[in-house]
């Protein structure tokens, strides 16, 4: 059922295997397109992979990422990682040997306080063959990745054109509360622009060949950089931005949640405003969302509703608030 409403795949094209991952014991697969399932634990509902092969075998479907990622996100989804990469076959922006030369001269200026440069060497003719630089590390929210795909794919034997003779890919990695951040961001905006925007925020190549300001921020980028990132302006990733957030969160129950919500009512309820069934269906409804509301939650609650010209609540005001809900239905009746 969720191979045929997500990708539009037929049951008897789906393999079915007792292998297990983080916790789940079974794994439904369509090619490299995996999706797993606890079939003791309902709780942990499912948990979708899509490797690099996969993503390739997902366009091969015909299935837009962004149609994707809209249906994961009307059903509540989130997601725990996302990796974005821009090949470079030029020599117009960035590649290996600059992104080298920048670390070399200082001549970066980065929000990462580390780098990490990792050669791949074959032992019996000690040729190279493959060259990568990290910016953040495995454990950060986000993590910038340069590396030498050609040298990459030689190693491995792939057939490569021969009218590649570059080819540097760049890697931006985001985990947990970042990565669904970025997702719901790319549903709004294009993709090239918010990416680079995001990149142009965390890491900067600049150029001090023609100042003596010793003040790094300062300086202008490197052209290879600048040309790549356009004229676009930074932007920080705000995953605890909740002026943002709780917008966003509006915006995407007014689209989603409400609809699956009246379609619930609206299969149960006989006269929505006089049944009893509404009253019930809408009391419940709010107190299961106020009992999960945390102290950290009304805080940024409060926030929000101070800058709309609101007044602030506290978790005592919230069985209140559910018993008007309740007295202005019964009121009607």
């Amino acid at each position: 059922m969720f191979f045929k409403e997500f990708f539009g795949i037929e049951s008897f094209y789906v393999l079915c295997e007792e292998k297990g991952l983080y916790g789940y014991d079974v794994c439904y697969s369509y090619k490299d397109i995996k999706l797993y399932v606890n079939t003791k634990r309902e709780d942990m509902g499912y948990h979708l992979l899509i490797s690099g092969s996969a993503c390739r075998q997902v366009e091969e479907l015909n299935i837009d990422f962004k149609d994707l990622f809209s249906k994961i996100r009307m059903y509540n989804g989130h997601f725990t990682r996302l990796d974005v990469a821009i090949d470079n076959f030029t020599d117009d922006y960035f590649s290996i040997d600059r992104v080298k030369d920048c670390i070399k001269n200082n001549e970066v200026v980065s929000r990462f306080k580390n780098t990490v440069e990792f050669i791949k060497t074959k032992l019996e003719d000690n040729s190279n063959k493959g060259y990568t630089i990290w910016f953040g590390s495995r454990a950060s929210k986000i993590q910038v990745v340069f590396y030498d795909k050609l040298k990459e794919r030689e190693s491995q034997n792939y057939i490569v054109s021969e009218n590649i003779k570059t080819w540097c890919r760049l890697e931006i990695r985001f985990r947990d509360e970042y990565a669904t951040e970025v997702v719901i961001n790319l549903l709004e905006k294009d993709f090239n622009s918010y990416i680079k925007s995001l990149l142009r925020n965390y890491i900067k190549f600049v150029d001090s060949s023609n100042s003596d300001d010793t003040n790094r921020s300062r300086l202008g980028l490197v052209y290879w950089w600048n040309k790549f990132l356009e004229d676009l302006p930074a932007t920080k990733l705000y995953s605890s931005n909740y002026q943002a957030s709780i917008s966003r969160k509006q915006e995407w129950l007014e689209k989603s949640t409400s609809r699956v919500n009246a379609m619930v009512l609206l299969s149960t309820v006989e006269n929505l405003s006089l049944d009893e069934i509404s009253c019930k269906f809408l009391v419940d409804y709010f107190n299961r969302g106020f009992t999960n509301v945390t102290d950290k939650d009304i805080a940024f609650i409060n926030e929000f509703r101070l800058m709309h010209e609101l007044n602030p609540i506290s978790k005592e005001d919230f069985k209140y608030m559910i018993g008007d809900i309740k007295d202005f239905i019964l009121e009607r009746k």
